[in-house]
């Protein structure tokens, strides 16, 4: 890797570099068990059962059906037995606890969340629960029929040897990837929202460097054991390490009291605010169209805010700007050159000027008889 600028420091972003390597480790795990879930239906089958005992826990009318759930769950006494209506109840709490799945997460994105993993967890935990309720005999001859197709649709779920599988795998490289987030220190403890600066005081720095050491030292003797169940994952992370390691760090540590941006996040937020700008224009929440028409100066435009670039560039002041951009104007061609370069072009596209011809039809099937050497129809 070479550097983008003679005798400029080159780093690699923590950030990035943890979330590439995430998603190297999860690519196979998601995949098969994202696969395999579509192929058991099993979110659909869920959805089914829920709307149907949504629906008749609303049309009951009966007096005596009232609903007692949240009255036990908060140790209140309750002396109506265990009805088919607390079933369906219990039935749709798990239900709507298993949904809830994305709290398990921080809002990071993936791979830091990883939410189908987060979905299977809550899947068999719900099927453990729903078991031990069911081993009471008593309880399992009141409840309602649903609650009984519940377990043995989680159970069937739980027992698919192809979920097993990638389930197993998938932990395994979630495992892997904690260890790298530990020696980096981008845990979910660390990241207390998506776009942190990452800030590394100099004292820390040492630290990242030996963790990181002792991590590269451990993929290295796991990858050449060919016994290692986790072999292939620690060859994905050894990989990425090898790449950039002498990017990772500086050689010597900051000054007292300053601090390292190990993260390019603070550098993204200026592309951010670009495309929330755009959103508030018009709404649209896509932003094809609008980057492919703006020019790719336009975001230059907040450099002028930079009092780094504007004394590099403008020599301490935005007066010498008319001045700058005269001098760049003499060569950079006409305006119309210059809108011509920038217009974006529309795949498939014809210009409206053709579209709205009086005879754009009959040209068009005429132009393709010709390109096809074949005696076009006479016009209706």
């Amino acid at each position: 890797m070479r550097p983008a600028l003679p005798d400029v420091p080159h780093f690699v972003c923590h950030y990035h570099l943890c979330r590439d390597v995430g998603e190297d480790l999860y690519d196979r795990p998601q995949s098969a068990l994202n696969q395999r879930l579509r192929s058991l239906k099993l979110q659909a089958r869920l959805h089914d059962q829920r709307k149907g005992q949504t629906q008749l826990l609303r049309a009951s009318t009966n007096p005596q059906a009232q609903f007692v759930l949240s009255e036990l769950l908060n140790g209140r006494p309750v002396q109506a037995p265990f009805s088919e209506t607390l079933g369906r109840e219990v039935l749709l709490a798990l239900h709507y606890w298993i949904l809830d799945y994305h709290s398990d997460g921080r809002r990071r994105g993936f791979p830091f969340d990883p939410y189908t993993l987060y979905l299977h967890r809550r899947v068999v935990r719900a099927s453990d629960a729903v078991d031990r309720l069911m081993s009471s005999d008593s309880l399992a001859r009141r409840a309602p029929i649903a609650l009984v197709n519940f377990q043995k649709l989680l159970r069937e779920y739980r027992s698919d040897a192809q979920i097993r599988a990638a389930a197993e795998l998938y932990e395994r490289a979630f495992t892997m990837f904690d260890r790298l987030r530990q020696a980096l220190r981008l845990t979910p403890e660390n990241m207390d929202h998506l776009r942190q600066l990452h800030e590394l005081p100099g004292g820390e720095q040492p630290e990242i460097k030996t963790a990181l050491d002792r991590l590269r030292q451990d993929l290295r003797r796991q990858s050449e054991d060919e016994c290692d169940a986790d072999r292939g994952l620690a060859e994905i992370v050894l990989k990425h390490l090898d790449k950039y390691w002498t990017h990772l760090m500086p050689e010597t540590p900051p000054a007292d009291g300053a601090s390292w941006k190990r993260t390019t996040n603070q550098l993204e937020r200026h592309w951010g605010g670009m495309k929330r700008v755009r959103r508030r224009g018009h709404g649209r929440g896509k932003l094809v169209r609008d980057f492919l028409s703006l020019p790719a100066e336009y975001l230059l435009i907040p450099n002028l805010e930079n009092p780094v670039w504007v004394e590099l560039v403008l020599g301490g002041s935005l007066a010498s700007l008319p001045a700058r951009l005269a001098e760049a104007s003499r060569e950079a061609g006409s305006y119309a050159a210059w809108s011509k370069r920038c217009r974006p072009c529309l795949v498939g596209q014809l210009p409206r000027r053709v579209l709205r011809h009086d005879k754009f039809i009959d040209h068009l099937i005429q132009a393709c008889h010709e390109h096809c050497d074949t005696k076009p129809p006479d016009a209706a």
